[in-house]
């Protein structure tokens, strides 16, 4: 990478002042490079971005009862979620979002969602 290029990661266990530093304007003659957990998928704004790639990914702690460990599990994120990455890209300017999936996991994933919906109703 050049030297033009500012690298920030963000993520919750990050610094307060790190994570503000990912979300501040680069500096001039820089561009900035925000590799981020999914705590940028909500509620940020962060100034200059133009571009999100999304691996469609995320990692969710779930409970095994037979172990009675909690593990942290990756799997495809739900079409709700796309939506939300993609509206961190262009929130200032224009911007572009690439998901790192098909047209057709995309579909899969909105059926999931839909599932856990109905099974989150039924439970209830």
């Amino acid at each position: 990478m050049g030297s033009d290029v500012l690298l920030c990661p963000l993520y919750g266990a990050l610094s307060l002042s790190d994570q503000r530093k990912a979300i501040l304007p680069a500096p001039t003659g820089q561009r900035k490079v925000v590799l981020a957990t999914n705590i940028a998928e909500t509620s940020l704004t962060i100034e200059g971005i133009r571009l999100v790639v999304d691996s469609a990914q995320e990692r969710v702690a779930s409970f095994d009862p037979r172990t009675g460990l909690t593990k942290l599990l990756t799997q495809r994120i739900s079409q709700a979620s796309m939506v939300q990455r993609a509206g961190r890209a262009g929130r200032l300017e224009p911007g572009i979002c690439l998901h790192l999936i098909s047209a057709e996991q995309a579909e899969r994933a909105l059926c999931r969602a839909r599932r856990k919906f109905y099974k989150a109703i039924f439970r209830g």
